[in-house]
């Protein structure tokens, strides 16, 4: 049985959770003695780039660290011409499709895994050619996995996909212990104490609210800072939107690194935020409980379903709310260590040995 995974997540990111996911199964697959390929010709995909310098025999392309400004249409057929030699070349049984559009090869059979119907929930005005591509690639597969029973449910609804034909496999909660060695002298002095947030920042990532949220209350201004972690630095339009809240540099930071200086953030952290308006799995809670720091989430889509009991849940539109159940946190240690047992008793439940398994089974079972 010969598995291959396409190029098409890994010419979307740079870098992100789905990319993350696809490559850890590789990585346990392999360890499992699967034929797996994955055929990603010219990529930007850094952590592509990263996992290809250790796992050379499972990839297939090359890495390019800056892509070429209005470049992105043709790449993207260069890819898809090079992985049809290459799948032709190679002969494989299996074709998962890594993300929704058309699809690349005339596979014997076809899995597509299904992260989240952010798209159509969120995006109206997305091109309906978009949407009409993914509509093609769920009716032809043969199986779908989606990472939350929260994913299978809206897919059902939108687009009336039969339960049988789609399998819900949780991923697992990524480690970041890259580095046991690992150290970085970073001023935590500067930042302590504070709420931490993780990742994008735009639309339905629902930041705007949680700042807000933050600068009615007088105590949290007085006592804590916010660090930002990724997700680029502070655009014009939100120091601007910032500053009308009565916030400055004395209050939020921005700050970028790798995995092992996010785990950094994470363990000094007194607590992280998710003030998400939808996700469809939501792995940074994960990896925050993972750290040992207490969180506070949304209560929407599929959170309540992945983090269960063991974060401190809010209404994301109520910016009171948001507010009060931060102070509720933050000034209870007690609450703190409640949440930071379940949240580590939570995370077993999500392990990439389970998952690369039930995966594997799948493919066994169409194979």
């Amino acid at each position: 049985m010969k598995i291959i995974y396409d190029h098409k997540i890994f010419h979307n990111q740079i870098r992100g959770g789905p990319s993350r996911l696809f490559l850890t199964l590789a990585k346990y697959l392999s360890n499992k003695n699967v034929n797996l390929k994955i055929v990603s010709p010219i990529h930007n995909n850094e952590f592509l780039n990263e996992f290809s310098k250790q796992n050379s025999n499972l990839v297939y392309g090359k890495y390019f660290r800056k892509r070429i400004p209005y470049t992105g249409k043709i790449i993207h057929k260069l890819n898809d011409l090079i992985s049809k030699y290459q799948y032709n070349k190679d002969k494989f049984d299996i074709y998962h499709s890594t993300y929704f559009g058309k699809p690349i090869f005339k596979s014997k059979k076809l899995v597509i895994t299904i992260h989240d119907l952010i798209h159509e929930i969120f995006y109206k005005n997305l091109k309906s050619d978009s949407l009409d591509n993914k509509k093609k690639i769920i009716f032809k597969a043969d199986k779908i996995i989606c990472v939350s029973n929260n994913t299978k449910n809206d897919l059902m609804n939108f687009y009336g996909i039969e339960e049988k034909k789609i399998k819900v496999i949780y991923p697992g909660v990524r480690n970041i212990f890259l580095d046991k060695n690992y150290f970085e002298n970073i001023d935590f002095i500067k930042f302590k104490p504070y709420i931490l947030y993780v990742g994008s920042r735009h639309s339905y990532k629902n930041a705007k609210n949680f700042v807000k949220s933050f600068s009615l209350s007088a105590r949290l201004k007085k006592d804590f800072k916010i660090v930002f972690f990724g997700g680029g630095k502070f655009t014009s339009e939100e120091v601007k939107f910032f500053n009308n809240l009565g916030l400055n540099e004395k209050f939020l930071f921005q700050v970028d690194g790798n995995d092992n200086c996010l785990k950094l953030f994470y363990q000094n952290a007194e607590a992280f935020i998710y003030p998400s308006l939808y996700e469809g799995f939501g792995s940074s809670p994960l990896e925050a409980m993972n750290n040992s720091c207490p969180v506070l989430s949304s209560n929407t889509s599929c959170l309540e379903e992945v983090q269960s009991n063991a974060s401190l849940k809010f209404d994301p539109y109520n910016i009171e709310e948001i507010k009060n159940k931060i102070e509720y946190l933050i000034y209870s240690d007690e609450k703190k260590k409640a949440l930071i047992k379940l949240g580590l008793n939570q995370i077993k439940k999500y392990s990439w040995s389970k998952c690369s398994k039930e995966t594997l089974d799948l493919y066994t079972e169409i194979y």
